[in-house]
This record gives C-alpha cells, sequence and structure tokens, in this order.
C-alpha cells in the first residue's frame, strides 16, 4: 500500500466531505442517503486507484476509513468555532426562532462534545461503507486466461 498517496487521497476526500456536509444548502444532499459521507471516501478510493493503479477490498476499506477518521476531525475542528456539530447545529436553528425565543443553552458542554464525538465516529463508519462501495466498483479485475 503506498503510504503518500493513501494519505493525500484520504485527505481529499475528507476535505470534500466536510465542504459537502458544511456549505449551506450544498449540505441538503445529506438528505440523499448521507451522500457526502461515503461520496466522499468513494472519490478518495477513485483517486487512490488513478494515482496507483491498484485497488483491492483492503486498500478501498482504508481509504474510506481513513477518510472518515480526518472528515471527523476538521468537522470536529470546525465545531470548536461554531461552524459543525452541535454548535452548528444551535447556530442554524437560532437564524430560523425569533430573537430572544430560543433557550440560552439548548446543549451543555459535555453533551455537546458527546453530540460531536458520535459525529466523528458516524464519519468513520459511513467511510467504511464508503469503502466498501468504491471496493466493490473499482477493484481490479482478475486476468482471464484464453486458451
Amino acid at each position: 500500500m503506498n503510504t503518500k498517496n493513501l494519505l493525500i487521497a484520504s485527505l481529499i476526500g475528507a476535505v470534500i466531505t466536510t465542504a459537502l456536509a458544511n456549505i449551506p444548502f450544498v449540505n441538503l444532499l445529506n438528505c440523499l442517503l448521507c451522500l457526502p459521507f461515503w461520496g466522499g471516501p468513494l472519490l478518495a478510493a477513485w483517486y487512490y486507484q488513478r494515482q496507483t493503479g491498484t485497488m483491492t477490498m483492503n486498500h478501498a476499506i482504508s481509504v474510506g476509513a481513513l477518510t472518515g477518521l480526518f472528515a471527523g476531525t476538521l468537522g470536529f475542528l470546525l465545531s470548536l468555532v461554531g461552524m459543525a456539530g452541535a454548535s452548528g447545529l444551535v447556530n442554524q436553528i437560532d437564524q430560523y426562532l425569533p430573537a430572544g425565543s430560543a433557550p440560552p443553552d439548548i446543549l451543555t458542554p459535555p453533551l455537546s462534545f458527546l453530540f460531536t464525538f458520535a459525529g466523528v465516529l458516524t464519519n468513520i463508519v459511513f467511510g467504511v461503507i464508503g469503502g466498501l462501495i468504491a471496493g466493490a466498483v473499482f477493484k481490479q479485475k482478475a486476468p482471464t486466461n484464453s486458451t
């Protein structure tokens, strides 16, 4: 397994996953079976296969899981500034409520952290699912003997 290409492909997939899941209106793709969360790892596995010329199921799952881990980490970092995770959810809810009508603390810090940590785990699970799909689509075909 080419570690350099694995890391590059996983980081590209993680950035795409995080962008698709957090950009306003684009994040509506989540309504399509969480498309950004398994689509990013699928794209990362495609990129890995293009760079290395090989793709086994183990490679695809590794790329998918690492993409999910990186996307979860990026999402966690964005949650610290209120753009993703529990704080992002609260910020979006506050936009649609009349001023002063929302309770001041919807999520306590421990609950907010658990919510965001569960999001990281969810990213990893969907990354593995994307890797499994990519492994089925992009795996190398066995050579056939024509005699």
